[in-house]
């Protein structure tokens, strides 16, 4: 792949410096790299970097090579469809396939040396009194109904496929995919899942419980949250870290498998349980 869209995270010095070193061993491989406009200013011209608005650096690139920590590879999956290769510039980076001093494997890429893993995304809609409120995406890591602000603790119903699942007093409940069974759901307690499998990890934030366990539905069910009667505390839904809406008690969230899945590229031999046991001794 020779032509690559470049996502940055130009606000800090470290990005630019590494994107700078990235750009550098990109164009010795003649690729023609995509960045957006307001890059220019920090990084300057170059022969076969082309700047962009930035609905458009995806227009004609083969793929997307991101500069950042998972937050900034997970928002870039939520813009595009393109193959994504990740390069870590965050604290601990699951998602990410190269750390900073490994940039001379972006030869591999360019000889097209990689294969392409498949993430299983999730969408979610919500609906006030049975219509839609135009609040629905797809989302690469969980979503969230959690305690708003200094609010005292909900009550949250879980409805599998119809059928009542249970209601949960907690400051929230989180559905993950199994990509984001390593971020914000592991640290509430949550199960690590092998991020080839196709299912929703529900894990409950600070239970009012002695016996809260997570949950492992199948990646075919279709999963409702509600606010329950019982709990006076506000909800609010929250998609991949960004706050969406409030849930009133009316409201209703709906969860699916995605028909779209998020595509990382994969250069080094290295499998998931390796990568999880380093980073594991890095939290």
């Amino acid at each position: 792949m020779k032509k690559i869209a470049l996502v940055i995270k130009s606000d800090k010095d470290e990005g630019v410096s590494f994107a700078l070193k990235t750009i550098q061993i990109l164009l010795a491989c003649n690729c023609t790299l995509y960045l957006k406009t307001e890059e220019r200013n920090v990084l300057g011209e170059f022969d076969g970097v082309v700047y962009r608005e930035e609905g458009q650096i995806f227009d004609d690139a083969e793929c997307v090579i991101v500069l950042g920590g998972d937050g900034t590879i997970m928002r870039t999956a939520h813009k595009t469809r393109l193959p994504i290769l990740g390069i870590n510039l965050g604290r601990i980076g699951y998602i990410a396939e190269l750390e900073t001093n490994e940039l001379n494997l972006l030869s591999e890429l360019v000889n097209d040396n990689f294969t392409i893993e498949n993430r299983m995304m999730l969408s979610y809609r919500v609906m006030k009194n049975g219509e839609s409120m135009g609040l629905d995406a797809s989302v690469l890591n969980e979503v969230v109904l959690s305690k708003g602000g200094h609010s005292v603790m909900p009550e949250i119903e879980l409805i599998c496929n119809g059928e009542e699942v249970g209601k949960y007093f907690a400051d929230g409940l989180i559905c993950a995919t199994p990509t984001g069974s390593t971020a914000y759901s592991l640290s509430a307690g949550g199960s690590i899942v092998d991020p080839g499998m196709e299912c929703f990890c529900i894990t409950q934030v600070c239970p009012q419980s002695f016996y809260a366990k997570p949950l492992i539905f199948s990646g075919e069910s279709a999963l409702t949250f509600k606010k329950g009667k019982r709990g006076h505390g506000r909800v609010h839904l929250v998609a991949d870290g960004d706050f969406i809406t409030e849930i009133e008690e009316n409201d209703t969230v709906t969860v699916k498998k995605s028909d779209i899945s998020t595509k990382l590229i994969k250069i080094k031999k290295n499998n998931f349980y390796s990568v999880m046991r380093s980073k594991m001794t890095e939290i």
